[in-house]
């Protein structure tokens, strides 16, 4: 995926979090037609998405006061605990950790 559909989805991510088909959507595509392009560049919607919850986390966490449940809340968790673990499976380590070794 270029620069481009991966600015658009980090900047769209925090709001509530997005599905695959929203993704399409934002980037003007059915997600049919995106799943196989991805495809061809070895990525995928889900690893996309990933990529850009983990990627507002990061900044959330360190730029900003907002708490995790916060945080959480606006990539679309509805437990705090399964952003927990899905961030610590992509850095090795808790959002709070995450918070004190950035600040």
């Amino acid at each position: 995926m270029g620069l481009e559909p991966r600015w658009i989805l980090r900047r769209s991510i925090g709001n509530g979090g997005l599905k695959a088909d929203e993704v399409a959507e934002l980037l003007h595509m059915n997600a049919r037609t995106l799943a196989r392009q991805l495809f061809k560049l070895e990525t995928s919607i889900s690893k996309e998405l990933s990529s850009a919850k983990v990627a507002y986390a990061k900044d959330a966490l360190s730029g900003t006061d907002r708490s995790i449940e916060d945080i959480a809340a606006a990539l679309g968790y509805s437990d705090p605990s399964n952003f927990a673990r899905a961030f610590a499976k992509e850095e090795n380590m808790s959002p709070a950790q995450f918070r004190k070794v950035h600040r």
